[in-house]
C-alpha cells in the first residue's frame, strides 16, 4: 500500500518546527462512525378527545401493548347529548314543516284564507243589493239621504275587505311556491347533515387505538403520575390530547450526528446495531431518516447536531417483544473504502472560510494553495482539487 512519506526538519523562521509530507495517491479504510443511540417508535399518532367530555372509563395503561381499533377510553359527553336531541327536535319541525308546504294547498292557512275570502264575497254581494236597491229607492224619493249614505258606506267597507282578503289569499298562496320548498328542503338537509356529525361525535366518544404499538401519555405529563380512577373523571376539552399510540410494527434507533459527521452519512447506509440490555447480539440496520433541521444548543460555540433514525432489519418475534422504547443502542455506520490524494486535517488552514493548504517550495518559502475538499478517514481528508501527486504540504506539528 502507498503511504505517507515523512520528512521532518527544523525550518529556519516561520518554517521551524513544521513537518513536511510528500503526497501521495493512495487507498484508506475509514474506520466506522461510532453513536449512542435510542429506540424510537416509527409513527406516533396523537389520540385526542372528540368533544368537551369526561372520561367513564379507562381501558388500557400507560405503557401498554395495543392492537389496531382496541377500545381505550369511554367518553361522556352531556352537552355533545344535548346538542344532539335539540338538533333531533330541530329536524322534526323543520321535516313537518316541508311537508306542510308540500302539501300547502290543503294547509291550515290556506283554508282558513279562501274561508275568509269566500265569506268576504259573500257580505260584499249581500251589501252590494242593498246598497243598489236603497239607490234606486232614493232616486225615487222614498227613503231619505241619510239611510242612503249609511248602505253606500257598509258597501264601500265591504268591498275593501273582500280586496284585502283576496290579497291576504294570494300572499298565503306564495308561501307554497317552488322557492319555498327548497328552502324547506334546505333546512331539512342541513339538519339531517348536522345529526350525522353529532351521531359521529357521539360514536368517536369511544376511544380506539388506530393502530397496533405501545399506548404512551400526553406530552408534558409527569412520568410518576398516575391516571387512574380519579383521573377518569377528568374534564377534556376538544382536541385535548388524551395519550399517544406509538407504532411499533417496525424498530428504529435514533442518533444525534454533529455537524462535521453528517456530510459523510446518507439515506440506506448500513448500520451495525448492539442493544446494550440484550450483551454482545448484533442487529443490521439502514439509515432510513435524515432530519436536515438542526437541533442546535443554545450557546453560539455549541456544535449542531442532527437526528438520524435507522430502520432494524428482520428483527425476531422472540426479540421485538422484549424491546422496549428507550432502550440503549450502539451504532456503528459503515464508512466506504476511499482512494485518492490525503493530507491531514492539520495540514487545512481556513481564510474567509475557504480551505487552503501551505506548498513546500524551498527551505525559506511556501505556497498558499485553495484546495476543494472531500471526504473525511480517520484524521486524514480527501483533496479533490488543487493537489497533485509528489506536491510536498506543510503540516504545524
Amino acid at each position: 500500500m502507498k503511504k505517507w512519506i515523512l520528512f521532518c526538519f527544523l525550518f529556519c523562521s516561520n518554517l521551524q518546527a513544521n513537518q513536511l509530507f510528500v503526497v501521495e495517491n493512495k487507498t484508506v479504510d475509514n474506520k466506522p462512525l461510532q453513536y449512542t443511540g435510542v429506540l424510537v417508535p416509527g409513527d406516533l399518532v396523537e389520540i385526542t378527545s372528540p368533544y368537551n367530555a369526561t372520561v367513564k372509563a379507562k381501558y388500557v395503561s400507560f405503557g401498554e401493548k395495543v392492537t389496531q381499533d382496541q377500545v381505550l377510553y369511554e367518553l361522556s359527553s352531556p352537552e355533545l347529548q344535548a346538542r344532539l336531541t335539540e338538533e333531533k327536535m330541530r329536524l322534526f319541525e323543520y321535516t313537518q314543516n316541508l311537508e306542510k308546504i308540500e302539501h300547502w294547498q290543503s294547509s291550515t292557512e290556506m283554508l282558513q284564507a279562501q274561508y275568509n275570502v269566500n265569506r268576504a264575497e259573500d257580505e260584499l254581494e249581500h251589501d252590494q243589493d242593498r246598497y243598489e236597491q236603497t239607490q234606486k229607492l232614493y232616486n225615487a224619493g222614498i227613503v231619505s239621504k241619510e239611510e242612503y249614505a249609511s248602505d253606500e258606506r257598509s258597501y264601500k267597507q265591504s268591498l275593501n275587505h273582500f280586496n284585502q282578503t283576496k290579497k291576504h289569499l294570494e300572499d298565503i298562496k306564495k308561501k307554497g311556491d317552488k322557492q319555498y320548498v327548497e328552502l324547506a328542503k334546505m333546512k331539512v338537509w342541513q339538519s339531517n347533515n348536522q345529526i350525522k356529525i353529532l351521531n359521529q361525535k357521539v360514536e368517536e366518544l369511544t376511544i380506539r387505538s388506530p393502530l397496533t404499538g405501545i399506548f404512551l401519555p400526553p406530552p408534558r405529563v409527569e412520568p410518576n403520575r398516575e391516571w387512574s380512577n380519579g383521573f377518569n373523571r377528568k374534564t377534556f376539552h376538544e382536541d385535548q390530547c388524551l395519550g399517544i399510540v406509538a407504532e411499533n410494527d417496525n424498530v428504529y434507533v435514533q442518533i444525534k450526528v454533529d455537524e462535521y459527521d453528517i456530510v459523510s452519512i446518507h439515506k440506506n447506509q448500513d448500520a451495525k446495531v448492539r442493544l446494550l440490555a440484550f450483551g454482545d447480539k448484533q442487529l443490521k440496520g439502514k439509515i432510513y431518516e435524515i432530519n436536515m433541521l438542526t437541533n442546535k444548543a443554545s450557546q453560539s460555540n455549541a456544535v449542531a447536531n442532527f437526528d438520524v433514525k435507522i430502520k432494524l432489519d428482520e428483527v425476531s418475534p422472540s426479540l421485538k417483544e422484549k424491546m422496549l422504547l428507550g432502550m440503549t443502542a450502539e451504532v456503528k455506520l459503515t464508512q466506504p473504502t476511499l482512494q485518492g490524494l490525503f493530507v491531514p486535517k492539520q495540514a487545512i488552514v481556513y481564510q474567509n472560510e475557504e480551505p487552503f493548504i501551505n506548498i513546500f517550495v524551498d527551505e525559506k518559502n511556501q505556497s498558499l494553495q485553495k484546495v476543494e475538499l472531500g471526504p473525511t478517514a480517520n484524521n486524514d481528508v480527501l483533496v479533490i482539487k488543487g493537489l497533485k501527486q509528489g506536491d510536498k504540504v506543510v503540516v504545524a506539528s
